[in-house]
């Protein structure tokens, strides 16, 4: 198997024809059950003319009965609960019972061959398997073109008319090219198929991607934010477990734009934003909450832990080199922060951070406020 999407297509194509491969073995498994016990009966009856090719049919179908029942107890161990369970054993598994089954309608015409003649049960044995199954060119052409040169080298000792011979030879390749065509066809159809729903696939990701995340920043949004707040202070409430918040605001934000242009206090937010990021710790999440304030979801944290993680968060931002944006330009945060109580809500705890964030901005800013 291959990686990336091309992995994620051949896990899926295995999977599906996995799923169908085992109803067809269930199938199969009843009608040659049937066909034994049939031949098995008319054999004891002496129906059957004494010929040696019915015995050889009739032991044929026992093998075939044979494999599928082992096929079948193969794939109920062995079987992915999802296509994300595939492993290369199940691709060898699915594409050594489409080889068995080919050969075995090949052995089983050669077979026919003392009885009636015909070449029926490789007509539909290979163009059965062309059809049901999504085998990959690399896979079809090799596997139904030496088959094929067995039924050709097999028929030629085995059926002394030269017209019938010759006859079979026409029919047979033609029915091998028509199987090589059809299952690249059906392949080649449901890769597309499969593109499509890839693409379906990222668009939605995309979208999901877009509704959260903010276009500048590429930190998740305030509908994030929000939705994960909830998330994690019912988690804290549920488990009795400390939870934190932190609200952040540029000092003097406006003056930046002001001073130095909106293109510049952009730039600002990006840097910013990549500090923050790169301060907070693994399980924190850092959000842009709107204009330059942001909020930092610090889960499974006391109040203390969540104060020291800001104020290095408040140092970098301090010491970081914002002469590369701008001469003379100098940023500077201030946070407010707030552990979570059992009868807290979302807005509770929110209102708790906001106002510790406003009693930091009225202490001089460049600092980090947390309750008494």
């Amino acid at each position: 198997m291959q990686s990336g999407k091309q992995n994620w297509f051949w896990r899926e194509i295995v999977h599906i024809d996995l799923t169908r491969g085992f109803r067809y073995v269930i199938i199969l498994l009843i009608i040659d059950a049937a066909l034994l016990v049939v031949d098995g009966v008319r054999l004891a009856q002496g129906v059957i003319p004494a010929h040696r090719g019915y015995y050889y049919a009739f032991l044929a179908h026992a093998v075939l009965l044979g494999i599928l029942v082992v096929v079948l107890v193969i794939y109920y161990l062995t079987r992915p609960s999802s296509a994300d369970a595939v492993t290369r054993g199940h691709a060898v598994l699915l594409f050594g019972f489409a080889t068995i089954l080919l050969v075995f309608c090949t052995v089983s015409t050669m077979i026919d061959q003392a009885i009636h003649g015909q070449i029926t049960v490789y007509v539909i044995g290979t163009m059965t398997i062309a059809v049901a199954m999504y085998l990959p060119p690399r896979v079809s052409v090799p596997l139904f073109t030496l088959n094929h040169a067995g039924f050709l080298v097999a028929m030629t000792f085995l059926q002394p008319d030269r017209a019938t011979l010759m006859s079979h030879y026409v029919n047979g390749t033609i029915v091998m090219v028509l199987a090589v065509v059809i299952t690249k066809l059906m392949f080649d159809s449901q890769r597309r198929v499969f593109q499509g729903m890839s693409v379906i696939q990222n668009q939605q990701h995309e979208l999901e991607r877009l509704a959260i995340e903010d276009s500048l920043t590429g930190l998740y949004n305030r509908r994030y934010a929000d939705s994960r707040l909830a998330e994690e202070l019912e988690r804290s409430r549920r488990y009795n477990r400390p939870f934190s918040i932190a609200m952040a605001d540029i000092d003097h934000f406006k003056r930046v734009n002001d001073t130095y242009s909106h293109q510049v206090g952009d730039e600002v937010l990006r840097q910013l934003a990549g500090l923050l990021r790169a301060a907070i710790r693994t399980v924190d999440v850092v959000t842009r909450y709107g204009g330059e304030e942001f909020v930092i979801i610090f889960p499974e944290t006391t109040e203390g832990t969540a104060h020291a993680v800001c104020e290095k968060m408040r140092s970098s931002v301090e010491r970081h080199n914002w002469h590369v944006i701008a001469d003379g330009l100098a940023v500077t945060i201030s946070i407010g922060v707030s552990g979570s109580n059992a009868d807290d809500d979302v807005a509770g705890v929110m209102r708790a951070a906001d106002d510790r964030l406003y009693q930091a901005k009225h202490a001089g800013r460049n600092r980090v406020a947390i309750g008494s």
